[in-house]
């Protein structure tokens, strides 16, 4: 439920993509070490709401709140959403 539901994450054969509703006031909410196929995520939200203000991979910008299939190591995904 956390994961569909908070991170809103939605598995495919092209990766992980992620549509997060955050609640008013819940603050910054984390999933540490979760592995995907080869990779291992750290994946933070921010703000509140279901709108993708902002989406940081590895602290650099990018254009959707994805994780293509064929990543592998670690990363840090930071995901601000806003109402």
């Amino acid at each position: 439920m956390i994961y569909s539901s908070l991170f809103g994450m939605a598995f495919d054969s092209q990766g992980l993509r992620f549509s997060p509703v955050v609640p008013r006031d819940w603050g910054t909410v984390q999933l540490t070490g979760l592995h995907y196929r080869s990779a291992i995520l750290n994946i933070r939200l921010e703000g509140s709401g279901c709108h993708t203000a902002r989406v940081l991979l590895d602290g650099q910008p990018v254009q959707d709140a994805s994780i293509p299939a064929g990543t592998t190591g670690t990363h840090d995904l930071v995901i601000t959403v806003k109402q």
